[in-house]
């Protein structure tokens, strides 16, 4: 999405600032997304890539600046986005089908169709199998399956995803990766996800966002001009490669650079 683009973004976080215990985390972060968008955010540890998402999920409320989606303000005001957290915090009382029905229940769906829905979610994912399994018998990998389905299932017109596919081997991250742009394209909402593999945001990201140390600012911002279609062998191909090199260059840059010297960087919407 270029610059001269005029369209409203679905989701915008404005001149946010945060620090704890007076330590500065995040520092005047601007960031907008667009409906049917997917941006993704790199980053050094420790620079408030996670603490933006919980900003933006309504978790947190800044030191300074807001949380705007669809025209609303929603500032510290949780259950407006999804949001998927690094643990996957499912309930351990509750099948793997139960946990997906779950966020469809929060919104007024009967159990028994929640139920029947969750089950259809996992089936898309492989995961049909163990629908009705105890959760604390899943795979740390599993786990974190279901716990992206139940964050799909809520339907938000924005989700907040913090590395949803960190617990995954290779080839379940690959088909994930697939499927998950394929639902992104026929339920659009707008996507901020976390991650810390250069390839995996230039596979799922429409732009790619990195981050300074803390404290964190925007550094760079790659748009991916890529297909939408984005099939796996597609990593071998050059403008990828480039791609990916380009958001590894912006990394190394960014680390090495004393973070007093790094400018905020306005992303477009």
């Amino acid at each position: 999405m270029g610059a001269g683009d005029q369209v409203t973004a679905a989701l915008q976080l404005r001149g946010i600032r945060h620090g704890f215990d007076a330590v500065p985390v995040l520092d005047h972060v601007d960031l907008s997304v667009r409906c049917g968008e997917t941006v993704c955010i790199i980053g050094p540890s420790g620079c408030g890539k996670s603490t933006l998402l919980q900003i933006g999920a309504g978790l947190l409320v800044p030191s300074e600046g807001s949380v705007v989606l669809d025209g609303l303000a929603i500032t510290g005001r949780p259950g407006s986005v999804a949001f998927m957290p690094q643990n996957d915090l499912l309930f351990p009382w509750r099948s793997a089908a139960g946990n997906v029905a779950t966020a469809l229940e929060i919104q007024g769906t009967s159990r028994g169709e929640a139920l029947a829905h969750a089950e259809r979610l996992l089936g898309s994912v492989g995961l049909g199998a163990i629908a009705g399994d105890d959760v604390r018998r899943l795979s740390g990998g599993m786990r974190q399956r279901v716990a992206f389905v139940r964050t799909l299932a809520q339907h938000r017109p924005a989700m907040l995803l913090d590395e949803p596919f960190g617990a995954l081997d290779q080839l379940t991250r690959a088909s994930l990766h697939q499927w998950f742009r394929d639902t992104t394209r026929t339920r659009p909402a707008a996507v901020v996800i976390v991650t810390h593999d250069p390839g995996e945001a230039v596979m799922l990201g429409d732009r790619v966002i990195v981050m300074t140390p803390q404290p964190g600012r925007i550094g760079a911002v790659i748009d991916v001009e890529l297909p939408e279609d984005r099939a796996s062998a597609l990593v071998h191909s050059d403008t990828f490669v480039a791609i990916e090199r380009d958001v590894r260059r912006a990394l190394a840059t960014r680390a090495s650079a004393p973070s007093h010297q790094h400018s905020t960087t306005e992303v477009p919407s």
